[in-house]
């Protein structure tokens, strides 16, 4: 059997891999996940969340924006800013339900977003026109007759920008401080 280094082994107890059949057992040291820090700016606690969290905001956050364009959409086709929705509330959280799995499906939330693609973008507004002509084909089957025909073709065009922009912002986010000088902070 070797003899140990001249210094020892760094934890007393602990031998290398051959010598662990004759050597005392080593309590190894346990990998203990750091919580993530109390950083006062907003937009510098997101990296800092595990990718599972960070998937669950992103997916979070655009249901509820998708909620929002078809709001507006409605808003926008009835000149009014708070219309009267109560006859057809139940339309709000479907685009939503079937666009958020298409998104999956398209990649929008398996890839860092600095290295988005237009293939992954293309996939998105295709998830989008699906979710649009779902939502015409509910609202004419359904006859809800209070719901404007034209929403889904306005939210579709909102739905699009915001996506288009929201990760466009991302990716510009991540090289201005990538030309900065400084690493790139993965967001998603």
């Amino acid at each position: 059997m070797r003899a140990p280094p001249p210094g020892g082994y760094a934890k007393p107890g602990c031998y290398p891999r051959r010598h662990r059949a004759t050597a005392p057992r080593c309590r190894r040291a346990v990998r203990r996940r750091v919580p993530p820090v109390d950083h006062p700016d907003p937009a510098m606690a997101l990296p800092a969340l595990s990718r599972r969290s960070k998937q669950f905001v992103a997916s979070s956050t655009d249901a509820l924006m998708l909620m929002a364009c078809l709001w507006l959409a409605v808003a926008l086709r009835y000149g009014d800013a708070l219309p009267d929705v109560s006859a057809f509330y139940w339309v709000f959280p479907l685009p939503a339900l079937g666009a958020l799995p298409l998104f999956h499906r398209a990649g929008l939330y398996r890839a860092v977003n600095r290295y988005i693609g237009s293939a992954t973008l293309f996939a998105a507004v295709r998830a989008l026109a699906i979710t649009a002509l779902v939502l015409a084909a509910v609202i004419y089957f359904r006859r809800p007759f209070e719901f404007p025909r034209s929403a889904p073709p306005i939210f579709f065009l909102i739905a699009t920008s915001y996506l288009l922009g929201s990760r466009y912002l991302l990716n510009s986010m991540a090289d201005d401080k990538r030309a900065r000088g400084g690493r790139a902070a993965r967001v998603i």
